[in-house]
């Protein structure tokens, strides 16, 4: 059975640099498909139509037997559900990147593609570490 990674952590924690290092699992990443649709990834428009595609390129690949690692913040609990309705057939597996906000932030700073200091601290007064009874198989906490 094919195995749902989804990544959960604010902007700056690690994230992407985790899945880079299980180059073995394929990766679906938002920020790459605003990047295929509007030449840039930071475009929050039609965030809907983004991850009704991410959604769909996952379901492939998880159709197809292969492991995926969904790179995205994933900080809100209610919004972490519909991987749950989406991908009921696989193991999800919760990896917390759960890295200080000022690490984060310094880490930003150095960022080619930056994202505002105000949408990390937001985004860090939001966030929701996963809990057991979401549903997860394991939770895999990085700090």
């Amino acid at each position: 059975m094919a195995t749902l990674y989804v990544m959960i952590g604010v902007p700056g924690a690690g994230k992407s640099t985790f899945a880079k290092e299980h180059p073995w699992i394929d990766v679906v990443c938002p920020d790459e498909i605003r990047q295929e649709l509007f030449g840039d990834a930071t475009n929050q428009e039609q965030g809907n139509k983004v991850f009704q595609i991410a959604f769909n390129r996952a379901r492939k690949l998880l159709d197809a037997g292969q492991d995926v690692i969904f790179d995205s913040t994933n900080v809100r609990r209610k919004y972490r559900k519909d991987y749950f309705n989406k991908f009921s057939d696989v193991d999800k597996i919760a990896v917390f990147v759960n890295t200080p906000i000022d690490e984060c932030k310094r880490r930003n700073a150095g960022r080619e593609r930056k994202v505002p200091d105000e949408v990390i601290d937001r985004m860090a007064k939001n966030l929701n570490p996963p809990t057991y009874d979401e549903g997860w198989k394991e939770i895999i906490e990085i700090s």
